[in-house]
């Protein structure tokens, strides 16, 4: 715990015996951990191309802590895990419930290249149990748009913590595409915040 501060409290009761007491209680600051990912994107469509910051992050409370523990040593250590998958995602496409989520293998060597080879509904934070595939797999909706199938590759820059560049085209059942590549980057923050 790191710097204490007094906090005062006024409670009035309704008793027999009006009045209120005054309580006095030390609180410090806490320290908060996240896992982040910042992925200044590429997204083209129908012929015209934007440049959009994706970014998002989890912390302990978002998962249980052995969940998270996984994810911090396979997204930023770079450490064997038990799981052979990771999901992560974020938010896009400047519209309600958009987003862009990737399952891959992690950690994974430094220059590797993961083919994206396919498309699957769903999203969020995590590892997945199973054998590794050494492919990834996308999920990207947008208003009017979900991914139905997908190809592209994942090169990974470092990972310790991962950095990849990251290029794949997902199509919808309709054939209508979106391109969206750029390098993705994972680090480890730590916030301080009043302890409650």
């Amino acid at each position: 715990m790191g710097n204490l501060a007094r906090t005062t409290f006024c409670v009035c009761l309704v008793t027999a015996v009006p009045g209120c007491s005054t309580f006095e209680f030390l609180v410090g600051d806490c320290e908060i951990e996240y896992i982040e990912v910042s992925w200044p994107a590429t997204i083209e469509q129908g012929g015209n191309s934007e440049l959009s910051r994706l970014l998002d992050r989890i912390a302990p409370s978002n998962v249980s802590g052995q969940e998270f523990d996984r994810l911090k040593g396979a997204l930023i250590r770079g450490e064997p895990q038990s799981s052979s998958l990771v999901i992560w995602s974020v938010g896009a496409f400047s519209t309600n419930g958009g987003y862009v989520s990737i399952t891959h293998p992690a950690p994974s060597a430094v220059g590797a290249v993961i083919p994206v080879t396919s498309a699957f509904n769903g999203g969020g934070w995590g590892t997945v149990t199973g054998r590794p595939s050494g492919e990834a797999s996308v999920a990207v909706r947008a208003s009017g748009f979900v991914a139905a199938s997908a190809t592209g590759s994942l090169t990974v820059l470092d990972n310790q913590p991962l950095k990849m560049r990251i290029d794949f085209t997902a199509r919808s059942a309709t054939n209508e595409s979106r391109r969206i590549s750029g390098e993705a980057q994972f680090g480890l923050r730590r916030e301080k915040t009043t302890c409650t």
